[in-house]
Parts: structure tokens; sequence; C-alpha cells
């Protein structure tokens, strides 16, 4: 497998989708979002983050930075996808 070359850090992707780090850190544990351990640190593609916004949509986003339990839109949908392009993730 190789490995994407236009990579980001949880950081950067929890900043985007404004939920909390270890919401990232478990979906990256539950295998919801692709991501590659380099270093011991995990890193995200740009791809893969916009593949799981399409996928998931809306009801991810949860206050507190869980994610589980009913939908409750702490970012909605469509600004997610708004963030990565201003962001230039896509």
């Amino acid at each position: 497998m190789s490995i994407p070359s236009d990579l980001i850090d949880v950081a950067v992707v929890a900043r985007i989708l404004q939920v909390h780090v270890s919401a990232v850190y478990r979906w990256l544990e539950r295998g919801r979002i692709v991501g590659y351990r380099i270093g011991g640190r995990w890193r995200l593609s740009r791809a893969d983050v916009m593949a799981f916004v399409r996928r998931t949509g809306p009801d991810v986003y949860c206050v507190n930075g869980k994610a589980t339990g009913p939908p409750v839109g702490q970012v909605s949908h469509d600004d997610a996808m708004r963030l990565l392009r201003e962001s230039g993730i896509i």
C-alpha cells in the first residue's frame, strides 16, 4: 500500500470539522476514517477526509468531541464541505 503525499495531521482535521481531536482518534480507531501511522503519529489524506465527510454526512458531528449518539450538529455537512474547500483540502 502506498502512502498518499497530501497528508494532514489529526489536529488540522479536528479544527476543520470543528470537533475535538479525540473524536478524530476515535474515528481512526474504529475504522470510520482512513489514516496512516507515520513515526507514531496519525496522518490523514485530504481525499480520505473528503470521502469521510461525504460518506458520513451531518450525523457524525457531535458536541464535546463525541462521535456517537444522535445528530446534534455542531457543524453541518454543508459547512464541513465549505471548510474543507476553504482550507484547501478539496
